[in-house]
């Protein structure tokens, strides 16, 4: 799955990880009404745009990050490039163990 940059921390969590010089996908399309939307077509609560973004160009309905700016830019869809993605984390604890969420570990 794709990454939701759905706010300033999950920003923050992608500029650490030294994405660099590259310019990754990150999960953000625009509609054919013209809208940008996270991959699953959920609305943006997180927007990031450089100056002058999105450009409205037929096929640039992808989104990337710019990997020494951290703005987003509008790219074409069909380009070969990194992406940023997340898996969800499943905790699992040995058998007769209990998972406590506040403290991340198993007692």
């Amino acid at each position: 799955m794709l990454f939701r940059i759905s706010n300033v921390r999950h920003f923050t969590e992608v500029m650490s990880n030294q994405i660099g010089d590259s310019s990754p996908y990150i999960g953000v399309e625009q509609t054919q009404n013209f809208t940008w939307v996270y991959a699953d077509g959920s609305t943006l609560k997180y927007q990031n745009w450089a100056p002058g973004e999105p450009v409205m160009l037929t096929g640039w309905s992808c989104a990337i990050i710019d990997g020494q700016t951290g703005k987003w830019k509008g790219a074409d869809c069909n380009s070969s490039r990194t992406s940023v993605c997340s898996i969800d984390y499943v905790h699992t604890c040995p058998t007769g163990w209990t998972y406590f969420a506040k403290t991340g570990l198993c007692y």
